[in-house]
């Protein structure tokens, strides 16, 4: 099998911002079950598992949301023992976030740091232009 790449909605549709434009609102409100709610532990032993078992040359981790990083840190640290535990094959592993970079703090960028993440930061532009839809639930901007 050739290189695989996985994207994974570790927080489902929740995220800690309320964006005007965010489809995820829509989605959200017309599906039965409105939240999944946060990945469990063994659901992402299992797709790190079988994601090894049939990758070769390259496997590919992006995680995007909602918001990914409500899954908390400690989520993204077991990820990293589960690549270790899973990847007996020795093959290439990139790991990439797209995030709103909310709670984004020391530990977090120390942690994507050391394992190489790829991090995508959502911003739509300067100041104002971002606090006209990117707000958070108070409907307050959210660029600084």
């Amino acid at each position: 099998m050739p290189a695989i790449n996985v994207l994974i909605k570790p927080a489902s549709g929740n995220c800690n911002l309320h964006c005007k434009y965010c489809f995820y609102n829509d989605v959200i409100e017309n599906r039965k079950e409105k939240n999944y709610g946060i990945m469990s532990y063994e659901i992402l032993e299992i797709l790190v598992k079988k994601t090894f078992e049939y990758a070769e040359n390259m496997v590919g981790f992006t995680f995007q949301g909602g918001e990914p990083t409500l899954a908390g840190l400690d989520f993204y640290k077991y990820l990293i023992e589960l690549q270790e535990k899973y990847n007996v094959k020795k093959i290439q592993v990139n790991n990439a976030i797209q995030t709103n970079g909310m709670i984004i703090d020391d530990e977090w960028a120390e942690f994507f740091s050391k394992n190489k993440f790829l991090v995508g930061i959502s911003l739509d532009g300067p100041k104002d232009i971002h606090d006209l839809n990117r707000i958070n639930i108070n409907g307050i901007g959210s660029y600084k």
